[in-house]
């Protein structure tokens, strides 16, 4: 398995904002730091062709280095699966639904 990442850094008046994605452009995952001592996750996103390789790992391990709070707060839509709430659950975020 290939972990090459290219990152894309945005600065914004609140916020730094972090595009991470994978070379291959087989998944993405987007980082927010916000000014009030937040660190956020969402957008997380695999191929499905490239699924259970590492490459969410790869990209949640490259957004843990960009993240300047923790914990690390993950953002997930209302009808997200379980198994996705799971996932981050394993790794130690704390999840919230999106409102």
């Amino acid at each position: 398995m290939r972990n090459s990442t290219v990152v894309i850094h945005q600065q914004w008046p609140d916020h730094d904002k972090f595009l991470i994605i994978d070379s291959f452009f087989c998944g993405t995952v987007e980082l927010r730091n916000y000014s009030d001592h937040e660190a956020w996750i969402s957008g997380l996103y695999v191929d499905e062709y490239n699924r259970k390789h590492g490459i969410a790992t790869v990209l949640l391990k490259e957004a843990e280095r960009h993240a300047r709070y923790s914990p690390i707060h993950v953002c997930v839509d209302h009808n997200a699966p379980q198994w996705l709430i799971d996932f981050y659950k394993k790794r130690g975020y704390e999840v919230h639904d999106e409102e």
